[in-house]
């Protein structure tokens, strides 16, 4: 006899970690037959959408910087609103990237960066439909708006504070071949 308590906290995550590990679909198929038992679950209730939000940022993040792109929330077999409240997470982590890029002196990645979380936000704005639909994503936009505008601010100090040092190295230079 199958464990129903235990069946149903795993058959998600299995079947998510089948599919999303990009195992053969068979694999994931397999797992699927504990998805009758989802109904009788948890699934529902938060936990497992907190999950999936978590693993659809990281994947979003990383074809964001890898270059391949965002994933489809068909790609990652996640509900549409799990992934655009991913999607809105991923802007705070492009946010940390677009620091680590210039710290390190790549003022262009970090635009890019930036330039990426604006595009967020900008699809993330459009969507108008209640939180109990969207699972929060008005407060998550929110954040979003306010993680973009905290970047362009460190982005445009930054860059202004390499031009200002730019015109200085250029006077010092110049105030010495006038000697």
């Amino acid at each position: 006899m199958i464990n129903v308590g235990l069946a149903s906290f795993t058959a998600p995550a299995a079947y998510w970690a089948a599919a999303g590990a990009g195992l053969p679909r068979r694999v994931a198929a397999r797992a699927g037959w504990l998805t009758a038992l989802w109904p009788l679950s948890i699934y529902w209730s938060g936990y497992v959408q907190d999950a999936q939000k978590e693993y659809a940022e990281a994947r979003i993040v990383h074809g964001l910087i890898g270059g391949t792109g965002a994933p489809s929330p068909q790609q990652l077999l996640v509900e549409d609103a799990v992934y655009l409240n991913g999607l809105g997470e991923a802007a705070g982590e492009l946010r940390r990237y677009a620091l680590d890029r210039l710290r390190a002196g790549e003022t262009a990645r970090a635009e890019w960066a930036l330039a990426a979380m604006d595009d967020i936000y900008g699809l993330l704005v459009t969507v108008d439909f209640p939180d109990a639909i969207t699972g929060g994503l008005r407060r998550t936009t929110d954040m979003v708006r306010g993680v973009l505008e905290r970047t362009r601010g460190d982005v445009t100090v930054t860059l202004r504070q390499q031009v200002l040092e730019q015109a200085l190295t250029n006077a010092e230079w110049r105030m010495r071949n006038a000697e």
